[in-house]
């Protein structure tokens, strides 16, 4: 599922390292990213990715910081 209701935001994470078949580490764990941002929200984005030990895909919450980060890009490429 690669739905997305705010295609900027999204494209803004993935500059940030959170694009499909990126390896991140997230909240301890290694991951492969099997999926682009998923915008839910102004605040709410997921990411699915599979942990590398066990081979699980799971739905992660990019962390909010991040979030904000990518959206203070977005403002501030918008403001040129």
């Amino acid at each position: 599922m690669t739905e997305t209701t705010n295609p900027k935001l999204s494209d803004s994470i993935k500059k940030l390292g959170y694009a499909h078949n990126s390896h991140i580490r997230l909240y301890g764990e290694l991951l492969q990213l099997v999926s682009d941002p998923i915008v839910e929200g102004e605040k709410i984005v997921f990411v699915e990715g599979m942990e590398l030990k066990s081979r699980r895909v799971k739905r992660l919450r990019i962390p909010l910081p991040v979030v904000m980060m990518a959206q203070r890009s977005l403002r501030t490429s918008n403001a040129r």
